[in-house]
């Protein structure tokens, strides 16, 4: 009893606290938070989705800077239409 009372306890306490945190950043990082801090800890099977969020966090933030260059030059060339437009 008191060893499935402890594995209980580990179990709640470490993975499932883990698992809750984990799927807390995904809904930030899905929602635009891009800069959420993800905990990598120890060596399972939590820990590969962490790694796997942090892939996939490190891609969406280099998106967005890709997508706000492009912006920016986007009104560049806009703006160089409208002058050429006036000369």
């Amino acid at each position: 009893m008191i060893a499935g009372s402890i594995s209980w306890f580990y179990v709640r306490r470490n993975l499932l606290q883990r698992i809750s945190e984990l799927q807390k950043n995904m809904r930030a990082i899905a929602s635009a938070q891009l800069d959420t801090p993800i905990h990598i800890r120890g060596d399972d099977e939590v820990s590969s989705m962490a790694r796997d969020l942090t892939y996939f966090q490190n891609t969406a933030i280099e998106v967005k800077h890709t997508n706000e260059q492009l912006s920016a030059e986007i009104k560049e060339r806009i703006a160089a239409e409208a002058q050429l437009k006036a000369a």
